[in-house]
């Protein structure tokens, strides 16, 4: 069972994506000077990787279908003079930590490499030096991963449209797609819109009081629990000092920037039935949904 499962074809196409930089190449490079063998295969990665970044010069970003065998064949250099040197090092060797890194990233790049598939491209980006073998479509491999289980769930509130999100999931034709009405009464919710107080970043500053005015005239227009959600949490502790200053603290909850598992429970366990709470909370922060009133 996958829930928000729209986040999935981008994180699925990250899982299945690597990339090796010009400066992290060079740095290791340094690192190892005193390790020829090693030091020597890494220069060649190195002007390898300096050859791409020539050719993504003009455009900025050099696309291409696969790298040079020389690239493949010094990435096997580098690890197998990695794992000699790993072997006889001691991990007190300054060099060791980075260097263990360095082997690591190297393996996840080779193991990508070595399943890539036709949704796989290469591309050089001049301004991040960057060489990414880029997975522009999972969907082949997440179907391979379904098709070891015997189901897959796949849910969200914004998996729309499903026949898209289910092909680009890796489902067939013949998968049920299935929407389901929210078991909440719509008479229950309501927008309302405020134009006159600006939020932007430059302008928020100007409207802390006029805000804690709104939020006071909503909570004081019908009794009951509220949470108040801030894009950020300076702006979130700004209208909750103004609204201190006016109306006081008395049945106020204010999120803190870490919270601990307890603390989270003391503040939700806050909200009972017939309770006259309000909370000041972040957007996306770890009382942003699923919160029960």
């Amino acid at each position: 069972m996958v829930d928000e499962s729209h986040n999935l074809p981008e994180r699925s196409r990250q899982m299945y994506s690597e990339q090796m930089t010009l400066p992290r190449t060079a740095a290791m490079k340094i690192l190892a000077q005193k390790l020829t063998n090693l030091s020597a295969a890494i220069a060649n990665i190195y002007d390898i990787l300096a050859q791409y970044s020539e050719r993504a010069q003009r455009s900025g970003a050099y696309i291409f279908d696969d790298v040079s065998m020389d690239f493949t064949n010094a990435i096997t250099r580098i690890r197998d003079e990695l794992e000699r040197f790993l072997d006889r090092a001691d991990a007190s060797d300054e060099r060791y930590g980075d260097l263990l890194d360095y082997y690591y990233e190297l393996q996840r790049f080779s193991s990508l490499y070595n399943i890539r598939g036709s949704s796989h491209v290469f591309y050089y980006d001049k301004a991040e030096e960057m060489l990414k073998l880029f997975c522009t479509d999972a969907r082949e491999y997440l179907a391979d991963r379904l098709a070891k289980g015997r189901c897959g769930i796949f849910f969200s509130a914004t998996l729309t449209p499903l026949e898209y999100y289910r092909e680009i999931l890796g489902g067939k034709e013949e998968d049920k797609c299935l929407s389901i009405d929210s078991i909440f009464n719509k008479d229950n919710f309501k927008i309302a819109v405020d134009t006159s107080i600006e939020t932007t970043y430059a302008r928020r500053a100007l409207f802390y009081k006029e805000t804690a005015k709104r939020i006071r005239a909503t909570i004081k227009a019908k009794s009951g629990n509220y949470i108040v959600y801030f894009p950020s949490y300076a702006y979130m502790q700004s209208v909750y000092d103004e609204y201190k200053a006016r109306y006081g603290d008395e049945d106020l909850l204010l999120q803190k920037r870490q919270m601990r598992e307890k603390e989270r429970e003391k503040f939700l366990a806050q909200f009972i039935h017939g309770g006259k709470l309000t909370a000041f909370a972040v957007i996306g922060g770890v009382f942003g949904e699923a919160v029960d009133l």
